[in-house]
């Protein structure tokens, strides 16, 4: 197993961004010695840019501020032309379609389609989009074990019977999506 995963999340407030790298590194601990959780956003909160970087290590983490990171998670499509420069060489995108226009210009990363807004809407309500994309996250890396992520969801939606089975749902769903999903190496 690789010793370090980081990723940067990305989108617009509202969508689950920071929650959804929460998740991680919620989930993280039984796996790494290290974990760390960035989160970036402006006062607007909702409908304003957000992101944030997650670290995940056994090694000691020296800086939380990364250049780059192994993978984007653009849950905005507006988001794709301010985040493509900070995959690493080699790396991946998981890049939402939902109101795609543009296409990522670097042919030294792959670049991975995902429906999560609408498998989202396809369950009855769109808040969902981040688990989707979670899931998928977690499938195509292998940077926590999504039985890890199921017991953090669980803890998170504790007395929240409808939320935990929707986001769990959601979770699950994206977790078959990224089984399609082949990385070189």
């Amino acid at each position: 197993m690789q010793k370090r995963h980081d990723v940067i999340l990305t989108g617009i407030g509202g969508m689950g961004v920071l929650l959804t790298g929460e998740m991680i590194v919620r989930s993280a601990p039984a796996q790494y010695k290290n974990v760390l959780w960035i989160p970036n956003y402006t006062t607007a909160q909702r409908g304003a840019p957000c992101d944030c970087i997650v670290i995940l290590s056994d090694e000691e983490i020296y800086s939380p501020l990364v250049d780059q990171t192994e993978a984007v998670v653009v849950m905005a499509a507006s988001q794709l032309k301010a985040f493509e420069k900070r995959v690493k060489p080699g790396g991946f995108i998981l890049l939402e379609t939902y109101g795609l226009e543009d296409k990522a210009a670097r042919t030294d990363i792959r670049v991975i389609p995902m429906s999560a807004v609408e498998t989202a809407a396809k369950s009855g309500n769109i808040l969902g989009a981040n688990m989707v994309a979670l899931g998928m996250y977690v499938e195509i890396s292998k940077a926590v074990v999504p039985e890890h992520i199921e017991k953090t969801i669980g803890k998170k939606f504790a007395g929240k019977k409808k939320e935990l089975h929707h986001n769990l749902e959601l979770f699950r769903e994206g977790l078959k999506m990224g089984t399609d999903v082949n990385l070189p190496g």
